[in-house]
């Protein structure tokens, strides 16, 4: 298991990064958007992903073990259901948030991670 989680750092470490840079360049208007300091909330993600990247080894191997026909295919509907089910949340926030552009980030990071672990992980795994 831990040579899956080193392998997997390839996929990981650069959608965890990306997130946290994501987060890093509006720095006035996700600090509000977050009510809180914006390293924390940097922190938090780069901590989130890399905990994330755990789970989702872990969620790959239960798939695998209950649909062994095609594990990869049924982790990539569940990551592309997930991606469209937060996107929709982040565009229901738009009205709450009053920023699109934090609104717009949130959905660039739904991607990032949908594809990212829904579409490259599993290929490492396999």
């Amino acid at each position: 298991m831990w040579s899956e989680y080193i392998r997997s750092f390839s996929v990981i470490l650069p959608v965890t990064f990306i997130s946290a840079v994501l987060v890093l360049v509006q720095p006035q208007r996700m600090a509000a958007a977050y009510k809180g300091s914006l390293v924390a909330v940097a922190g938090g993600y780069l901590a989130g992903g890399l905990i994330f990247g755990w789970m989702a080894i872990l969620a790959y191997h239960w798939i695998a073990t209950r649909w062994p026909a095609g594990p990869a295919q049924a982790y990539l509907y569940i990551a592309l259901g997930l991606t469209a089910v937060f996107t929709v949340m982040a565009l229901v926030m738009l009205p709450v948030v009053k920023n699109g552009w934090v609104v717009t980030t949130w959905i660039v990071l739904n991607l990032i991670w949908g594809l990212g672990y829904g579409w490259f992980l599993p290929r490492l795994l396999a």
